[in-house]
Formats: structure tokens, C-alpha cells, sequence
């Protein structure tokens, strides 16, 4: 009887591992928000440094751009922050603008004023070119 016992065992769990213990999965894993009885995920909130970032003035003067931006500090810790501002003209020429601050307290809004870098002439356009939150020196 021991012996039988000793031979049964071992093949069941054998027989178990080979069948996957009953799962019936295909080895591609289902994303949760499309397995059924699931629903979709919340949309997760911006907490990227872009989110901080504004801007609420891109002029084009003869010699150059003003561009204002705002920036919040919207963490709970102090941050320094570094924004590239792209600026483009209608045909096709380029100039960037960089703000820097080493410090922002929690909740601390900056408004300035920066330069674009290269003459453009005629309408210009700004976008965020680049922004991140690093620790502050």
C-alpha cells in the first residue's frame, strides 16, 4: 500500500502541473479594463510638470518673442523647474524660450516674462516644448 501511495502521488501532481491546474488561460494576459465584469480604469490626473506649466502670452516683437508663462507648484514639496518654450513662425522658422527657477514652495505661482532666442517674422506660435520638475538645488 505505501508503495502505491508513493507512486500515486508524485503522478497526480505531476498530472496538476502539466495541466496548468485547470486555468484556462491562453498566455497572453487580458488587460483589466477588457476582461469581462471589469470596468475601464478612472482616467489618471496630469501630474507631470506640463500640467504646472501655462502659458498666457506668446507676442512676436521685430527683434524677438515675449512669451509669458505661468507656473504653479502643484506638489506638495519644493521643486525647481525647467520649461522649454518652442516658438514658430508661419514659414517654418523656429526660436525657443527657457525658464528656470531653482526653488517653488508648495502651491507658489510665478508669472513671467521670456525671450525667444532667433528674430521670426510675422504671427508666431508656442507650445511646451519640454518641462520638468527636478529637486530643488
Amino acid at each position: 500500500m505505501k508503495r502505491l501511495a508513493a507512486v500515486a502521488v508524485p503522478t497526480a501532481l505531476l498530472a496538476l502541473a502539466l495541466s496548468g491546474c485547470g486555468s484556462k488561460e491562453s498566455g497572453t494576459p487580458v488587460p483589466v479594463e477588457n476582461q469581462p465584469g471589469t470596468s475601464a480604469p478612472a482616467a489618471k490626473e496630469d501630474t507631470s510638470a506640463s500640467a504646472d506649466v501655462k502659458i498666457t502670452q506668446c507676442e512676436n516683437k521685430g527683434y524677438g518673442q515675449d512669451v509669458t508663462l505661468e507656473v504653479k507648484n502643484s506638489t506638495v514639496q519644493d521643486q525647481r523647474y525647467v520649461v522649454g518654450v518652442n516658438i514658430k513662425d508661419a514659414s517654418g522658422g523656429t526660436s525657443e524660450a527657457r525658464f528656470a527657477k531653482n526653488r517653488m514652495t508648495p502651491g507658489q505661482t510665478i508669472t513671467e516674462k521670456i525671450p525667444g532666442d532667433t528674430p521670426l517674422k510675422g504671427k508666431v506660435t508656442c507650445e511646451i516644448g519640454e518641462a520638468k520638475r527636478l529637486p530643488p538645488k
